[in-house]
């Protein structure tokens, strides 16, 4: 028995892993797709600025809901947003090491375009979450700033916590999370 899972381990390690991180560092221009398939527990949503109309919505983290009632919030700057889907390619993933050294695709939580022309990449943590975000969130810290060396600085984007009644995101290249002293490098977040 000990033979059979061995070789079990081996062919996830081997095959299936190295599958899964070829498929996620694929290079492709990525786009809003023009629908996403939910199963029949997603409930439609109206959203005044969710760029999905209809918008479908499983169930949302506390954090992302209370991200969306601020970018629905009638008084900010976003033209729309778009809630990003997870673990398959024709969603936004942003290439980081995990904490073993496996390369995998890092899939924020929101995209928003404002009426300046900014691209925000935005994903929603809090407590534990937010701890354990360092190589997603120093990634995303990265590759926000490669692409605005490339472009006319119109990405923006990082971590978000909602804590207190603020909403605060951390874009720093060297990510720290402490719940009780956010620091500098955790801005106030508003659309405005």
């Amino acid at each position: 028995m000990d033979s059979i899972n061995k070789a079990k381990e081996e062919y996830k390690i081997k095959i299936i892993d190295e599958a899964n991180n070829q498929r996620e560092s694929d290079y492709y221009i990525w786009n809003v797709p023009e629908s996403v398939p939910y199963n029949i527990r997603a409930k439609e949503v109206s959203y005044r600025n969710s760029i999905m109309k209809p918008h479908y919505s499983k169930q949302e983290s506390k954090p992302e809901k209370e991200f969306i009632d601020i970018l629905e919030n009638k008084d900010n700057n976003v033209i729309w947003w778009y809630k990003n889907g997870e673990s398959e390619k024709k969603y936004f993933a942003v290439e980081y090491m995990d904490s073993k050294g496996i390369k995998r695709g890092f899939y924020v939580d929101f995209i928003v375009y404002t009426t300046d022309g900014k691209i925000g990449l935005f994903d929603t943590k809090g407590g534990r979450t937010a701890e354990d975000s360092k190589e997603k969130a120093e990634a995303l810290a990265k590759y926000i700033k490669e692409q605005n060396k490339k472009r006319k600085n119109d990405l923006w984007g990082g971590i978000v916590v909602l804590q207190d009644g603020s909403c605060r995101y951390n874009d720093s290249e060297n990510y720290q999370f402490n719940e009780n002293n956010l620091g500098e490098d955790w801005k106030f977040l508003t659309f405005k």
